[in-house]
C-alpha cells in the first residue's frame, strides 16, 4: 500500500536524478570529464537509490513507476531519440540504448523482486559498481585485452574486486537489518560466485547488451542461492 511518504519521495527522486544528470552533462560540456565518465557517474549515483529504495519504500508500487518513467525518459534523451533537440549528447559514448537497458533492468527488478530487497542488490549492483569500474579502469589502465574485445584483463580485474567489496558491504548492512537472514560463510560465498560472473558476463557481452545480461545472470544466481540456503 502506499503511504504519503513515499509520494514525498517521487519528488525527491527525480530531483536527484536529473541532478546527477545535470552535472554529468555540464561537466562534459566544460570538458572536465569525458561521455563515458558522464554516463558512469549516472549509474554509480544511480546505484545509491538502488540501495535505499527497499528501505525506505512500503511497496513496489512507488518506484516502479518511476522506473517505467525512466524507461521512456531514456529513451527520449538517448542518442537515438525521435527528438533530436531532447537528445542528452554528453551521454552519446557508448550504446546508444544502453541507458534504457539500464533503466529496463532497474525497473523490472523493483518490481519483481521489491519484498526481497537483497535480490535486488545482488541482480543490480554489479552493474553499478563491477561494471561501471570495469569500464573505467580498463580506460585508464587496461593493456592486455581480451581475444575479440575491446576490454582488458586489467579492467575485468577491477570491476570483479569493485563488485565484491561493494556486494559484501551492502548485504552486510541488509544483514544486520535482519533483511538477509544468513550466515557470513554462504554470504561471502555468494559475493564472490556473483564477482567472478560479472566479470565473465561484461566480457562477452556485446556493447550496451550487459546493461541486461549482467543483472539476468546475477538475479539467477541469487534465486539458486535463495533456494539453497533460504528455504
Amino acid at each position: 500500500m502506499t503511504t504519503i511518504f513515499d509520494l514525498v519521495l517521487i519528488p525527491v527522486a527525480y530531483s536527484y536524478v536529473f541532478g546527477l544528470m545535470y552535472f554529468a552533462s555540464s561537466w562534459k560540456r566544460q570538458d572536465k570529464i569525458s561521455g563515458a565518465m558522464a554516463r558512469k557517474l549516472v549509474h554509480l549515483g544511480i546505484g545509491i537509490l538502488v540501495i535505499v529504495a527497499p528501505l525506505l519504500f512500503s511497496s513496489n508500487l512507488v518506484p516502479t513507476a518511476i522506473g517505467i518513467s525512466f524507461i521512456l525518459i531514456t529513451f527520449l534523451t538517448s542518442p537515438i531519440s525521435p527528438q533530436a533537440s531532447w537528445r542528452v549528447t554528453a551521454f552519446k559514448d557508448g550504446h546508444s540504448l544502453g541507458t534504457v537497458y539500464y533503466s529496463i533492468s532497474l525497473t523490472l527488478l523493483l518490481y519483481f523482486f521489491f519484498p526481497q530487497g537483497w535480490i535486488i542488490q545482488v541482480g543490480f549492483l554489479p552493474l553499478v559498481f563491477g561494471d561501471a569500474i570495469a569500464n573505467l579502469a580498463g580506460l585508464r589502465w587496461g593493456q592486455r585485452l581480451w581475444p575479440n574485445s575491446k576490454k582488458s584483463l586489467e579492467g575485468s580485474i577491477a570491476g570483479i574486486v569493485a563488485t565484491f567489496i561493494f556486494l559484501l558491504l551492502i548485504l552486510s548492512i541488509y544483514r544486520m537489518l535482519k533483511l538477509f537472514p544468513v550466515r557470513i560463510g554462504p554470504m561471502i560465498l555468494l559475493t564472490s560466485i556473483v564477482a567472478v560472473f560479472m566479470g565473465i558476463v561484461e566480457v562477452i557481452s556485446p556493447s550496451g547488451l550487459d546493461n541486461l545480461s549482467i543483472p539476468f545472470v546475477c538475479t539467477s544466481i541469487a534465486i539458486v542461492f535463495e533456494n539453497l540456503y533460504m528455504v
